[in-house]
């Protein structure tokens, strides 16, 4: 009987341990601020691998070239972005940085879209598709500067301007 009591007990302290570890980070709250920036850092960090991967001569088959992403893990990267923006707690939001907020969410998606289309297996040889994700890719930059000046971010310059 000893022996369940322990058992019971242990089981209990390990799900309180648990509980604690893993519910702590979730239930803080995020500086809505703090994570504008950083999505905005993310977004140009992917509207530049994007660029970098769509400029690099299409081969079929080939493997990217080392340091150049696929465009599948630059979507991860950012939907990343994208679930970012929706922990940002809008109430809290001076007129500048919900301005700053609805511009990354416009070019993150733009970006979104701009990768999907990239790795649909017609896209090479479609000049529509091309066209599309160029529109979109220089959208999204546009967005990009914008709030970068809003947020008087560093890097307030053209980050992926489509040919």
């Amino acid at each position: 009987m000893a022996v369940y009591i322990l058992v019971a007990l242990v089981a209990v302290a390990v799900l309180w341990g648990a509980y604690r570890v893993l519910g702590g980070a979730a239930s803080r709250t995020s500086d809505s601020a703090t994570l504008l920036r950083t999505v905005d850092a993310a977004a140009r960090d992917a509207a530049s691998t994007l660029r970098q991967a769509l400029d690099r001569p299409a081969e079929p088959a080939a493997e990217p070239a080392p340091g150049v992403e696929a465009p599948r893990s630059i979507r991860r990267l950012l939907d990343g972005c994208a679930q970012m923006l929706e922990r940002v707690d809008t109430g809290s939001l001076n007129h500048a940085q919900l301005t700053a907020h609805e511009l990354l969410s416009s070019a993150v998606d733009d970006l979104v879209w701009a990768t999907r289309i990239a790795e649909t297996a017609g896209f090479g040889t479609n000049s529509g598709m091309q066209r599309a994700v160029a529109e979109l890719r220089a959208h999204a930059d546009r967005c990009l500067v914008e709030s970068a000046g809003v947020l008087g971010s560093a890097g307030a310059e053209v980050v992926d301007s489509p040919a």
